[in-house]
């Protein structure tokens, strides 16, 4: 870091004070620097910088390689290095090959990596170079990871202060400060065959102006998210001067009536909207013979009417009453309309695990969600980097298996993988951490009151690594008591297993052996507990997330699962133990009178017949891959499958192929809120006309599975895996505004869609999804956005729950610069250099190489895009 450079240069308490400013003005971790004469350790002095010199190099690469990255980690070290240090980080991949005169760079597991001295004497203040090679591009920020800890000496560990990731003027998140710039084809892309194109000013504007109609718009008149299924409203409304009288939910026989009706005061109080004895009435009927959650509104000069299914209708009717209120006129507009949703499950799945998400932010998303009529949340509460729910009866797996430090051990906490420091950082605290199980009773109770089903997800047999090192440091406590009984009950290793395996997240010891009787007496025991915290919330646990991942080359060398093999006339070889667990265990859930959930590639390796009947299956695979066969396959199977789509519900990828932007890329390189719109879950190979594989590349999709007896998916669930979500920030960012895309695309069936046809074959130049469907679909996103940004959007921000916001595009014509928004409805800025900001209206005139910084803005709030610089000659 430059600043600290400078400090090099100059001595005494000045030099430390200067330090100290700097260190503070991160605002991330404690410092040492309320004493004034504070003298800096060397993780304050050692400068660290990370880049990429080629994603897709054909030359030295490791063996048996055809193509690899080069990288570079430039390191400066001070001259009180303390005894035998090492330097721990994170990489996405292994880094399998490495030059370096002074250096040993070693994978130890998963993603975590060691630098450490070789015996050449390192002189201090002297910038080295270590050149390292590895598989799998490594094209944004968010796979350069952060956080670098110092090990060694008296002093612990400590994160070095130049890979601390900093907010920096104009940007809406923090970034890494150790990671030298992308900017040539060999950093940005993946390959000679990848057709992505970099977004850019220019890029961004001509993406956008595509996405509008010239001629045409669609009128968002009182239209709300989702759309309606039908409406009438009239240039007329009624003026709400004392709000609301909600009626008596006790009355309707409704069991959480009082939990209801909290809920919706809470929204109405949100939305402005007051709740009094002299407020306008609204009063209730039942209807019969109507869809599951749905309901008719009827607004009239002196009363609201709602006709509704069940509970979940009348909630759902409140909400609508909530996003129909004007806020500044204090107005509801005079009309009707009928609603009920088109798909049954509408759900998010969190993943609380790689990084953890508090309580408090599950809440306010559980708020956000109903909000919008989604009744889903996926909790993955357990994979290979944390175990984030207590179980009474094993604590380890909450005392060690919540939280990351340095303790190689592992007795008291798991390796810091994902770069998740040393713990003293207060911006990866937040990542530390579990529910207790008042916790999760709270957030069951609070989730039934909005008419959201709660389901947890502990994933096994692969991704288990937090519980296996849990339950050995249970064992090593044990075995040290002199029980070794009960230190063997819970053990999930099995020692004498010599097999030798790594799994998709690089890991050599994260699979639970299928074939010892522990491993079922541990899950069973997870399954009990977890299911007495519904009890005690009052709320059934309805579904369990069993994952069902695995991994390959697991168990080859296991004398446990040879012994279960030779006695077992099914089965054959390792291979099948797999699904001999995911149905051993499906049925285990089954008999609890809860239906099994699991991702689809684990489900696709058992044997449908030895399955229980009724099943779930998240179908992830992704289209260009052919992954609407394989959904359509196992909704023949019978099971209940909900789209949990790679291609568009992957929410840890980008918006936009930028670097900058946050997320992992391996299915997408980037998902925005208009390609969320897009999407028809009820016509998967469809997309094969609309969008290109994740190298920008045309696909051939075809219909060529017959969907046997007019079954349908259940549902769709966006996805927010959070390997590289460190923050609540960064978890919103990456969530809204494109979750309310995914609540738009759940509920509401848009007339424009395409509806599926066996036998169809789809490829760009197809046409089936034709220029008129086209057309309305513009008109209806151009609704959509400008709702979006005009009044979902600023109402996220006064809930205190900040979405991306997208940056404009930009273009110099004749010497204007002209800009646009992806979404309408954002308000567009500019300035120069000697100039406050101020609003774009239309083209303006600008001198020739006039530097000027744009950037989009939330009507109503202080919540804008990151900046962008832009020049005539830049565009």
């Amino acid at each position: 870091m430059k600043n600290i450079k400078m400090l090099r240069t100059i001595n005494g308490n000045l030099r430390v004070t200067l330090l100290c400013a700097a260190i503070a003005a991160l605002s991330l971790i404690s410092s040492g620097c309320e004493n004034p004469h504070h003298q800096p350790g060397p993780e304050e002095l050692i400068q660290i910088t990370t880049g990429i010199k080629h994603n897709y190099l054909t030359e030295n690469c490791p063996t048996g390689t055809s193509s690899c990255f080069h990288a570079t980690i430039s390191i400066s070290l001070p001259e009180n290095m303390p005894k035998d240090w090492r330097i721990m980080f994170s990489n996405l991949v292994p880094i399998n090959q490495v030059e370096s005169q002074y250096f040993n760079l070693v994978h130890i597991n998963g993603d975590l990596h060691q630098i450490s001295a070789k015996t050449l004497p390192i002189a201090a203040n002297t910038v080295y170079e270590i050149q390292f090679f590895g598989t799998s591009p490594l094209i944004s920020e968010s796979v350069l990871f952060p956080n670098y800890i110092l090990v060694g000496g008296e002093d612990g560990a400590k994160v070095i202060t130049s890979t601390i990731e900093q907010l920096r003027q104009g940007h809406q998140l923090p970034r890494s400060q150790h990671i030298v710039p992308f900017t040539t084809p060999q950093q940005l892309l993946r390959g000679p065959d990848d057709q992505i194109a970099i977004a850019d000013a220019t890029e961004r504007f001509n993406r956008f102006s595509s996405r509008r109609l010239k001629d045409k718009t669609s009128d968002p008149h009182h239209r709300i998210i989702p759309k309606l299924y039908r409406s009438n409203w009239s240039t007329e409304t009624v003026r709400l001067e004392s709000g609301v009288q909600l009626p008596n939910l006790d009355d309707l026989s409704i069991i959480f009536s009082e939990r209801m009706r909290s809920a919706i005061k809470q929204r109405f109080q949100q939305n402005e909207l007051a709740v009094n004895s002299d407020g306008m009435p609204i009063s209730l009927e039942f209807a019969t013979n109507k869809p599951a959650e749905s309901y008719a509104l009827l607004i009239k000069p002196d009363a609201i009417q709602i006709k509704y299914a069940d509970s979940a209708g009348l909630y759902y009717a409140m909400m609508s009453i909530a996003q129909l209120y004007d806020q500044e006129y204090k107005t509801l507009p005079i009309g009707a309309a009928d609603d009920y949703p088109d798909l049954a499950f509408r759900g998010l799945h969190i993943d609380v695990s790689r990084n953890f998400r508090d309580k408090a932010f599950i809440l306010k998303a559980l708020d956000q969600m109903s909000y919008y009529k989604l009744n889903k949340l996926h909790l993955h509460l357990a994979d290979d980097e944390g175990w984030r729910l207590q179980i009474d009866s094993l604590p380890e797996l909450t005392q060690v298996g919540g939280f990351r430090c340095v303790d190689e051990t592992e007795q008291s906490c798991l390796l810091p993988m994902l770069a998740s420091g040393s713990g003293q950082l207060q911006s990866n605290q937040q990542n530390n951490g579990y529910f207790s199980i008042a916790d999760y009773v709270e957030i069951l109770e609070y989730a039934q009151a909005r008419h959201i089903e709660i389901l947890p997800s502990l994933d096994m047999p692969g991704h288990s690594r937090a519980a296996i090192v849990a339950m050995n440091a249970r064992y090593d406590r044990l075995m040290l008591e002199n029980r070794p009984t009960q230190a063997r009950q819970y053990l999930l290793t099995e020692f004498a297993d010599s097999s030798n395996y790594r799994s998709i997240q690089h890991y050599n010891d994260n699979t639970l052996n299928p074939c010892i009787a522990s491993t079922y007496t541990f899950v069973e025991e997870v399954l009990v507990q977890l299911n007495a915290m519904h009890m005690a919330a009052g709320v059934p646990l309805k579904h369990y997330h069993i994952g069902a991942d695995e991994t390959a080359g697991a168990w080859a060398n296991s004398p446990a699962c040879a012994a279960l093999i030779a006695a077992n006339e099914a089965l054959d070889n390792v291979q099948q133990l797999g699904s001999y667990f995911i149905e051993k265990v499906t049925h285990t859930v089954s008999r609890l009178d809860i239906v099994p959930a699991a991702w689809s590639d684990g489900l696709s390796h058992a044997n449908k017949d030895n399955l229980p009947t009724n099943v779930q299956a998240n179908a992830w695979e992704t289209l260009h891959s052919g992954g609407h066969n394989k959904a359509h396959k196992m909704i023949n199977n019978g099971w209940n499958v909900v789209l949990s789509t790679p291609d568009v519900l992957y929410f840890d990828f980008p918006y936009e192929a930028d670097p900058v932007e946050p997320g992992y890329f391996w299915a997408s390189r980037f998902t925005d809120t208009y390609q969320v719109f897009q999407f028809m879950p009820r016509n998967l190979p469809v997309h094969a006309e609309i969008w290109k594989n994740n190298f920008g590349q045309n696909y051939a999709a075809n219909a060529n599975i017959d969907i046997q007896n007019e079954a349908q998916i259940e549902g769709i669930q966006a996805q927010l895996w959070s390997e590289t979500v460190r923050s609540n920030a960064v978890a919103n960012y990456m969530l809204f505004p494109r979750l309310l895309a995914v609540a738009e695309r759940a509920w509401h069936s848009p007339g424009w869609k395409e509806d599926y046809q066996p036998g169809v074959s789809y490829t760009a130049s197809t046409g089936h999804f034709d220029l008129d469907q086209q057309i309305a679909m513009h008109a209806d996103w151009q609704s959509f956005s400008y709702v979006l940004t005009t009044k979902a959007m600023p109402q996220l921000v006064k809930d205190g729950v900040n979405p991306r916001v997208p940056l404009p595009g930009a273009v110099w014509d004749n010497g204007e610069l002209k800009l646009i928004s992806n979404l309408s409805g954002l308000v567009l800025e500019f300035k120069t250099a000697t100039q406050q900001w101020q609003r774009f209206e239309q083209p303006i005139q600008v001198s020739n190489n006039t530097a000027i910084s744009i950037r989009a803005r939330i009507p109503r709030t202080q919540v804008t895009s990151r900046e962008q610089l832009v020049s005539e000659g830049s565009l």
